[in-house]
């Protein structure tokens, strides 16, 4: 009777602590579906967000904001959230999106804290009458720029990394790709910013031949796809090194 007692007793802690692990299971997967539902949300927010902040710095009407919103932000954020759920294996998918929406969003900002009353149009009607704003790449060229638009700078920066870094601590990284690393930030940050530079620097090259408002439309444009598409560009360029490193022997 008391081995009876005994087995039964063990049998009830066997099933209570199964039962344990599978709540504690459960409880895991609903709060990882959570955390990624509410990443998907804030990616909608800030790319439909970039949209209207575009819309304010080309001093769109209230109507055609919010149209071009529902036909543009929407569907990129459609896109985004996309890529992140059909296409997690591919390299840098999660960094891309999330500093495409968190980094532009900060540049944005940052645009217009910068252009206060100037306005978009008014900078670049001073760039079309001012020789010294036209495109070059020496290091006055660079100063002229930063003295212009400090903050966008600084919000693309921290926008970017801030995402980037409440991403990675918030959510798992798909199979076979690991956290970034501090010096992935240092790479990312530099690509970002020569993309940006080289985006704006080619969006200098409209101003002469197209209007305030397409002149306008595609320097915010270039910059943002600068931004990401240098951010890869370098992050491409570091594995690369780093392979042709690991493949050169050793010497003993």
């Amino acid at each position: 009777m008391r081995y009876t007692r005994c087995a039964t007793t063990q049998l009830d802690a066997a099933v209570c602590c199964s039962h344990g692990k599978h709540s504690i299971a459960r409880l895991m997967k609903t709060s990882r579906n959570v955390i990624k539902k509410s990443k998907e949300c804030v990616i909608y927010a800030l790319i439909v967000a970039q949209v209207i902040l575009l819309c304010y710095l080309l001093a769109l009407d209230i109507p055609t904001t919010i149209l071009v919103s529902v036909l543009c932000g929407l569907p990129i954020a459609i896109l985004c959230n996309a890529l992140l759920q059909d296409r997690p294996h591919l390299r840098y998918t999660d960094m891309s999106v999330v500093m495409f929406s968190a980094g532009g969003f900060g540049m944005l900002i940052g645009c217009i804290v910068d252009l206060g009353q100037l306005g978009l149009y008014g900078l670049l009607s001073w760039c079309q009458s001012s020789p010294s704003a036209q495109i070059g790449t020496g290091l006055e060229t660079f100063l002229t720029k930063a003295q212009l638009t400090p903050w966008t700078y600084v919000g693309m920066f921290a926008g970017g990394n801030i995402g980037m870094f409440l991403s990675e601590k918030l959510t798992r990284n798909p199979p076979g790709q690991h956290r970034a690393q501090p010096h992935m930030y240092l790479i990312c940050n530099i690509g970002m910013w020569v993309g940006m530079l080289a985006g704006e620097s080619a969006a200098m090259m409209l101003i002469d031949i197209a209007s305030l408002f397409w002149s306008a439309l595609a320097m915010v444009v270039f910059m943002l796809l600068g931004m990401i598409l240098g951010m890869i560009a370098f992050l491409n360029l570091s594995d690369r090194i780093k392979d042709w490193r690991s493949a050169i022997p050793s010497k003993a």
